[in-house]
């Protein structure tokens, strides 16, 4: 897909959609702890990555996958933030739980990914040579 003004502008409206509900979990899930809101939209992020790269696939749905994917997902996950609050365990004398922190967030990330890709794989048929992205025949006419 050819980058547009119209992709970015899509891009930068899904994002700020996505980021704008990081901030509201961040609120909503305060971290006790251990950065429990980071972690959880980290993982959401990775699981609902992987459904969508198989759906814009058997789709070709390019356009979805930029906007929902690099845009909303992007906005939505943060790998600058699980690193800085691993960081911060790290210089807080909390080295084993920023360790882990980092461990368990790749580890339960690839997991997502892996799971969301499963399902979409399971869940959704992939289309033949006769049937058009929208799901009509090839030779159908408009619904």
């Amino acid at each position: 897909m050819r980058a547009s003004f119209q992709s970015f502008i899509g891009v930068g409206v899904f994002g700020a959609s996505g980021a704008l509900l990081r901030a509201g979990a961040s609120a909503w899930f305060p971290a006790y702890g251990f950065p429990w809101s980071t972690f959880a939209v980290n993982v959401v992020g990775a699981f609902a990555l992987g459904w969508l790269a198989v759906y814009a696939s058997r789709r070709q749905k390019e356009r979805c996958l930029l906007f929902c994917g690099t845009g909303f997902l992007g906005g939505l996950t943060t790998y600058s933030t699980m690193s800085a609050e691993a960081w911060a365990d790290m210089m807080n004398q909390k080295a084993v739980l920023g360790v882990f922190y980092l461990l368990l967030s790749a580890a339960i990330g690839l997991m997502s990914v892996a799971l969301g890709r499963t399902i979409a794989e399971r869940v959704l048929p992939p289309l033949d040579d006769a049937t058009l992205s929208d799901g009509r025949r090839k030779g159908e006419q408009g619904r």
